[in-house]
């Protein structure tokens, strides 16, 4: 989810916001994005429809969501006529929204490092705080974060009289900043250490982030995914289902997990390249070397947060169909809806002869 209400609120009176919003729609920049799959009931709203979407929603009130507001989902019928006239737009700025929603909906998800890199590449400049880790996430980070920089400590916060140095209370702060899209005065040291400009210290910190927050996404992703490719792989089918049906049931699956584990795979190979350079930081003593990687670090996000979103979709919707490890036999036709919504998430198409079995 991307909550433009909550940034608006913190981050609303300052001259980035300003000069560099998400989007250029007040209205549309004071929403709620998330990511949504559709129900069967919502297809009839797209001509060509996808499994996954993304939904705004204009709260009636930005104080009390409780109250309800305007929701639509891009792509839908009619879509873009609503948005114009909710978002007040004139020509121009409403043709820069529609881009910038065009190249969100096609994100598996709207993690903040993906977001900014696929807008970054498609000359979107856009402020820091729209990339600000939620609260709930800086808070589940940073127990992770602090056994993962530990060690750079001793070379960022040097003392000359180590034995007063107060370890805990450094790594403490240096983790807050590191969460924090605000490179302050905390970060100076760790400047010095990786002899960067102010400048490219900001966009180096921002990568930093980016990998931390992967690597502790995937501490806990992957191995859940690997536990839900072989639920997955073990499903049991309704014995009314037809031949075609088995057959392509059994296709599908066999492509999805091999995605699956091929996905967690090459995400753990991307996470090794960062362990490796950080090791050169902070165990053989060459911050120019990590230095140099964060500055090319930003490129290797898409791949690595488009491999991480699908599968999380994947292993979230899982959970939420089937919470038990032990499932009754499931009717062919719900099994073939959702391997179709899983493929798509992990990167893989529906062939025809699998859209003929749809029909």
């Amino acid at each position: 989810m991307l909550n433009l209400v909550t940034v608006e609120k913190l981050y609303g009176g300052t001259p980035e916001y300003k000069k560099q919003p998400l989007f250029e729609s007040q209205v549309l920049n004071s929403s709620i994005l998330l990511k949504h799959r559709l129900r069967q009931d919502e297809y009839f709203l797209f001509e060509d429809p996808h499994p996954n979407v993304t939904k705004i929603v204009i709260p009636f009130d930005k104080t009390d969501f409780r109250l309800g507001g305007t929701s639509l989902l891009v792509g839908q019928r009619g879509w873009l006529e609503t948005i114009r006239e909710a978002g007040k737009y004139n020509d121009r700025s409403f043709e820069r929204d529609r881009q910038v929603l065009g190249i969100l909906n096609e994100l598996p998800s709207l993690d903040p490092f993906l977001v900014h890199e696929r807008l970054l590449s498609s000359d979107y400049i856009v402020a820091d705080c729209y990339f600000e880790l939620s609260k709930a996430d800086k808070t589940r980070m940073h127990e992770f974060v602090a056994g993962e920089i530990k060690q750079l400590i001793q070379l960022a916060m040097r003392s000359d009289k180590p034995e007063k140095r107060d370890d805990s209370g450094s790594t403490a702060r240096l983790v807050s900043a590191l969460l924090s899209t605000e490179a302050n005065d905390q970060l100076e040291p760790l400047r010095r250490t990786l002899m960067m400009s102010t400048d490219d210290f900001r966009q180096g910190i921002f990568s930093w982030r980016g990998f931390l927050y992967y690597k502790w996404s995937a501490s806990e992703l992957l191995p859940r995914a690997r536990e839900v490719a072989r639920e997955i792989a073990t499903l049991p089918i309704a014995r009314d289902a037809r031949n075609e049906e088995r057959s392509y049931i059994a296709a599908s699956k066999g492509r999805l997990v091999r995605r699956m584990v091929e996905s967690a795979r090459e995400s753990a190979e991307i996470l090794a390249v960062y362990d490796k350079f950080f090791g050169d930081l902070v165990e053989r003593g060459q911050p120019q070397v990590f230095r140099d990687f964060l500055m090319r670090a930003p490129r290797m996000f898409v791949d690595l947060g488009e491999k991480l979103g699908g599968l999380a979709h994947v292993v979230s919707f899982w959970k939420f169909r089937f919470p038990k490890k032990r499932v009754v036999p499931v009717d062919a036709e719900s099994v073939i809806s959702l391997f179709g919504d899983f493929l798509i998430s992990v990167g893989l198409s529906v062939e025809e002869h699998d859209e003929m079995v749809l029909l």
